[in-house]
Formats: structure tokens, C-alpha cells, sequence
């Protein structure tokens, strides 16, 4: 059986997920939705009907468009929709999710693909690994110097009128997924955006804190407006400390490490590997991808408890963005 597949969208990311579409066997690229582009292609459409028969739907498309694009889809579809995050921007839509009855809620994704990572892998089995002992803080950062490009501009990742809090929707919702999977009952404390590369009117950078019930204090930095650092990791614990950065994890460790007049000093490197973030970040969403398109082959549900994890990160996104003075 041939998979027929309509993308929504025609951007940079529409096309990393053609690229890897054509590695998959048994997909068929029908149709390329764009509601006023007018492109020589014979798989190009503006009628958004024509998707509708598809056998998977991929909402591509910039965020503010999201809601209204699955709301077509859940009415006058049956396909199963993957959809990039975050789902949609504001509460109304939140709750427009929630109230989807169970039977579509089984055949919608949405494309968290961070949770397909081996970052992700190494967060959790070392979170409270007797190597790092009981967590103390997590602190994540990735950042790069999008802003200072002449396309970032052009981007509609820097108008503010409609992607004011675009940072925080698009990189460090990302990080915030991570921490909300594995820490419990998370709470955040402060949320800081702001402007510094001075280019377009959204924000480019932001540092949100908080800790969970544990008292696990976590932090997180996504900028457009830095030098690179990418996908950053650092968690620290009674007993040691785990690090991903600059293509390596390492672990050092144990804390009652001692020098000759009996002061602790910094633990021994207990483990080394090599760790390559770009690697693993593009093989995150080939793998988020090949899961989903796996997942439809076999007429597969998907758990509900995917899609209510997605709704709850979206939802604490829109009250950052709300509460923000």
C-alpha cells in the first residue's frame, strides 16, 4: 500500500521533510498546499480541499497558521496530521484541542521530535543515575546568530505583530518539552525575553527558570543573537556532573573526591563519547518522522498521552507569552 501524502507549506522546514519523505518506501508526495503561491510544479495546489482525501496531511506551515489548518482537517478529513509544533497560540485553540473527541486526538502528532533525541535519551537515564546521584540542576542552552542573517528579516520568525514571542514558540519550547517530561510538576518562575540583535520587532533571545516539586532547579537559554552553542546539557547532582557540549558527553564523578590535605576537588572524568549534536538533532526528526509514517502504515493510534503532554507544554507557552509584562 502507497501512503498518499499532502504537505501544508512551502518553507525551509516543508523541504527538509520532502528530503527525508523521499528515503521513506511506500509514500507518495500528492499534493503541496500553499494558500496564494503560484508555483510550475504539477504537484502544487491552492485548493486545500484537495488534501482532504490524503492519507496523511503535514501542517508545514508557520505557527499562527497551525489552528486553522487542523481545525479544516479534524472537520472535513479522516487523514492522520502531523503538525509542527506548537500546536497552536493562543487559549481559545487550547481548549478548541482539548474538546477534540478521542478518535481524531488518535491521529494527530504533533512533530516534538527532541523527544526522538539522544539528548533526550541521555537526560533521562542520567537524571537520577547513581553516577550523578540526586539531581540538583538542569541547565540547557542553544543558541546561534539567525538574527544577524539578511533572510532572518524576511523571516516571518521576526515580525512581531504575529510572532512577537517567536523564540520561545519555536527553539525553547524544545527544552521546556524536555524538562516537563522529566521533571515533576514543574513550575516557572521567571521568563525574561528580549531584543538584542536590534534586527526585526520579535524576540531573538530568552531565559526561562523555574524548579519542580523536588526542588530541581532548572534553567534554560535560546538566543538568535549569540554565538553558537548547540543543544547544550548540563546536570548537576549530589554525586556528580554530566555535561553535552562541543560534540562530547562526559560524566564526572564522585563528589567525595579529595586532595592530599583532605579539600574536596573537582571530581575525576568518569566517562567520555564523543556526542555530535548536529547529528543527532537531524536524526531526531528522521526518527519522530519514521515513527509517524511507521505508526500509519500499521493503522497504528496514537497514545493520548502524547497528545495531552504536546496540549500542556503548548498551553504553559501561552501563559508565558500572556503573563509577560
Amino acid at each position: 500500500m502507497v501512503i498518499k501524502i499532502g504537505i501544508i507549506g512551502y518553507g525551509k522546514h516543508a523541504g527538509t521533510i520532502m528530503g527525508l519523505l523521499k528515503k521513506i518506501n511506500d509514500v507518495k508526495l500528492e499534493y503541496i498546499f500553499h494558500p496564494t503561491k503560484n508555483i510550475n510544479s504539477p504537484l502544487f495546489t491552492n485548493k486545500l480541499n484537495e488534501l482532504y482525501n490524503c492519507d496523511i496531511v503535514m501542517v508545514l506551515s508557520p505557527n499562527t497558521t497551525h489552528f486553522y489548518y487542523l481545525k479544516k482537517l479534524i472537520k472535513n478529513s479522516n487523514a492522520y496530521i502531523f503538525c509542527e509544533k506548537p500546536p497552536v497560540v493562543t487559549c481559545n485553540q487550547i481548549k478548541y484541542l482539548k474538546k477534540i473527541p478521542n478518535r481524531k486526538k488518535h491521529k494527530i502528532f504533533f512533530n516534538f521530535n527532541f523527544r526522538f533525541s539522544k539528548l533526550n535519551y541521555y537526560f533521562k537515564k542520567y537524571l537520577e543515575s547513581k553516577k550523578i546521584g540526586s539531581p540538583i540542576s538542569v541547565n540547557l542552552t542553544s543558541t546561534h546568530g539567525f538574527a544577524f542573517k539578511r533572510e532572518y528579516l524576511k523571516s516571518w520568525r521576526s515580525d512581531g505583530k504575529s510572532n512577537r514571542h517567536n523564540i520561545l514558540e519555536t527553539m525553547a519550547i524544545h527544552f521546556l518539552d524536555l524538562v516537563n517530561l522529566h521533571l515533576k510538576d514543574m513550575t516557572i518562575t521567571n521568563y525574561i525575553p528580549s531584543l538584542q540583535s536590534k534586527k526585526g520587532t520579535s524576540f531573538d533571545t530568552c531565559i526561562i527558570n523555574g524548579s519542580d516539586k523536588n526542588n530541581v532547579y532548572f534553567s534554560i537559554l535560546n538566543s538568535y543573537a549569540a554565538p553558537r552553542i548547540s543543544n547544550a546539557l548540563t546536570i548537576t547532582g549530589t554525586n556528580g556532573i554530566l555535561t553535552i557540549d562541543n560534540n562530547f558527553i562526559k560524566i564526572y564523578s564522585p563528589r567525595n573526591t579529595f586532595d592530599r590535605n583532605g579539600l574536596f576537588k573537582h571530581p575525576p572524568l568518569l566517562l567520555k563519547k564523543k556526542f555530535n549534536i548536529d547529528i543527532d538533532y537531524r536524526n531526531s526528526l528522521r526518527d519522530s518522522l519514521n515513527f509517524f509514517i511507521s505508526s500509519v502504515k500499521n493503522c497504528k493510534k496514537f497514545d493520548l498521552d502524547s497528545f495531552e503532554t504536546s496540549v500542556n507544554v503548548n498551553e504553559l507557552i501561552i501563559n508565558l507569552k500572556q503573563n509577560h509584562r
